[in-house]
């Protein structure tokens, strides 16, 4: 049996294929450790996750095969058993009983979300009836708050459940996690091991270490292969721009077949911009701040996103155009020594760096594997605990038909 280890109590986003189990259940679906699970926790599970495809349990072959229905039905049981499971758990150690404090403050909650799905509903039907001074704004309000109710399966109650058990499978998992941590020892570890295999990968296939590296392989980069500090490059741009219209103009046209005005118009443009390009381009060359000039000039707004600049190699999908001319660049700090033109307008580019060869520096990374390894370590270590949680529980599954 499969268990997925995300607990999700409304939204169910991963349907795993469970065996369906023939036992009388009467209107039960499961039971763990004797302790049964009702049908009506499942029924009201399966519509408020269909809910939001605007199915039910009765119309779900409406919107799926029969096969993924019984999968996603399925998926929810499992939800249900693995909650239970994990509740269990926490009524073992003690930790199942909530304060009136805390218990208090997700009723609050629960109630301050009802009161806001209220004002919002009101505020839809008050901009909706603006015209009529006769609207029954507040019965208008009601029969829609009601529906919604109603669709989702929703209600206090229910919502309080949840957040309580919510909030006594959080503090499980603290309880469960006080204890672990990913140490130091750990993170130079998983440095020292990667190092290894990526230089010695390098040396096996420079050609696969390359694609590794350009395809998001190394999970924290720590180790540059010897032909991407050959054929890749860090540029930045000013792009000297068609307008926005007329780009639209132009698309609109090659879209009707109209290649011959397309290409007309386009060149019109194109004529337009020239001195201004013409005029960055010749401050770029006698040396002006680069990045004064994107700043002045520049209209790729994405440059912002890449303070590194972009990252070039061949086929990185960039515009034929300029990936060309950023790959023809040789020295860190050479300039296009002509315009380049693009169906977007004019481009002035920088290399503005390349990639070192070798390793990156322990120091420079060690936060990151801590962070990014050490979490998923640690949802390692919480999903093993729930596989022995599971392994150990007595699991009766029902027939759901």
């Amino acid at each position: 049996m499969r268990f997925n280890k995300k607990i999700i109590l409304v939204a169910l986003c991963v349907l795993v294929v469970l065996p369906v189990l023939s036992c009388a259940g009467g209107g039960v679906v499961a039971k763990v450790n004797g302790v049964a699970i009702a049908r009506q926790e499942y029924l009201d599970l399966l519509n408020a996750s269909l809910s939001d495809y605007d199915l039910t349990a009765d119309t779900m072959t409406a919107g799926m095969t029969e096969e993924e229905a019984d999968e996603y039905k399925n998926a929810v049981v499992e939800n249900l058993v693995l909650i239970e499971v994990v509740m269990q758990k926490a009524e073992e150690m003690g930790i199942a009983k909530l304060s009136a404090e805390e218990i208090q403050e997700i009723e609050n909650s629960v109630e301050a979300s009802f009161t806001s799905l209220w004002s919002s509903l009101q505020e839809e039907v008050e901009t909706e009836v603006q015209d009529d001074p006769g609207a029954d704004i507040a019965g208008i309000t009601r029969t829609r708050y009601n529906e919604y109710l109603e669709e989702s399966g929703v209600t206090k109650d229910s919502m309080i459940e949840e957040q309580k058990k919510s909030l006594i499978i959080n503090k499980l998992y603290a309880a469960i996690m006080e204890g672990y941590q990913m140490t130091e020892k750990d993170v130079k570890l998983y440095y020292d091991e990667n190092l290894e295999r990526l230089e010695a990968q390098d040396v096996e296939d420079p050609r696969a270490a390359f694609e590794n590296y350009i395809n998001g392989g190394q999970e924290i980069t720590i180790y540059t292969p010897s032909l991407v500090a050959q054929d890749t490059l860090y540029v930045k741009h000013v792009l000297v721009k068609i307008s926005d219209e007329t780009l639209s103009e132009i698309s609109m046209l090659e879209q009707d077949g109209k290649t011959e005005e397309a290409n007309a118009l386009r060149q019109e443009a194109l004529d337009e911009i020239r001195p201004r390009a013409e005029e960055v381009l010749k401050k770029a060359l006698e040396g002006d701040d680069f990045e004064a000039l994107i700043e002045e000039y520049g209209e790729d707004t994405g440059m912002s996103y890449y303070p590194e600049g972009y990252f070039v190699y061949e086929g990185s999908g960039f515009v034929e155009s300029f990936e060309a001319a950023s790959l023809a660049l040789k020295n860190v700090g050479d300039v296009t020594p002509d315009l380049v033109e693009s169906e977007y307008g004019y481009h002035i580019i920088k290399m503005v760096s390349r990639p070192e060869a070798g390793p990156v520096p322990y120091a420079d990374v060690e936060e990151e594997i801590l962070s990014t390894v050490g979490e998923q370590r640690a949802e390692e270590f919480w999903n093993s605990m729930i596989d022995e949680w599971v392994e150990a529980a007595d699991i009766v599954y029902h027939e759901l038909s």
